[in-house]
Order: structure tokens, then sequence, then C-alpha cells
């Protein structure tokens, strides 16, 4: 669910880092479902292995987990995270949702 969202930030705003952000964790790329950098994949489950997340929470955690990205890579997200704070809703979820049901049915993931 966190790459449809992301997506739905993207073509709001376009920035340059969350599209080379996007292009490392985009399940579509692959015949698999899974991200070319797997290290981003392990790096969610780490840092959300406690949580159960959510169509109630998945703003929040994922607006937390783009500040992780910016510390710990330099990316630059800012914009990202204010749509995702002031604009993101009830509509944005619900597509990524359903974009990331589709594809866990395609896949048959186990997580």
């Amino acid at each position: 669910m966190f790459f449809y969202l992301m997506d739905e930030c993207y073509d709001k705003c376009q920035d340059d880092d969350l599209g080379m952000f996007l292009s490392s964790i985009s399940p579509e790329i692959w015949e698999d479902g899974m991200p070319t950098e797997r290290c981003v994949y392990e790096d969610w489950r780490r840092l959300n292995k406690d949580i159960v997340v959510n169509e109630e929470n998945i703003i929040e955690i994922s607006a937390y987990f783009l500040e992780y990205y910016e510390k710990e890579h330099s990316y630059h997200l800012a914009r990202a995270k204010e749509i995702l704070r002031k604009t993101a809703n009830d509509a944005m979820v619900r597509r990524a949702t359903v974009r990331a049901q589709a594809m866990c049915n395609k896949h048959h993931y186990k997580e």
C-alpha cells in the first residue's frame, strides 16, 4: 500500500527524489512483484514490525518512513511529506489499497 500511496503523491508533485525512490521500490518492474531494492522493503518491515499497517494509519506511517529515508539516505522528500500531511485523503488511501490488493492477488504475497 505504501508504494501506491507514494505514487499518488508523485502524481501531485512530480518530485525527482520521490521518483527515484519509487523506481527503486516499485512492485511493477519485475515479474515477481518485488522491488528492485529489497533493502527498502526490509527497512519497512523492520520499522513497522510491531504495527498493523492499515488504511487508518498508512499516511502517518508513510510520513515517518519518508523521514527515516531522508535521514538515512539523503533523499529530499519534503514535498511528498507535505502532500501526505496536508492533502492526502481517504480517496487516495482507498485507491492505493485497491492497487496494492490487486498486486497481492496477482503475486500471492505471504505478508
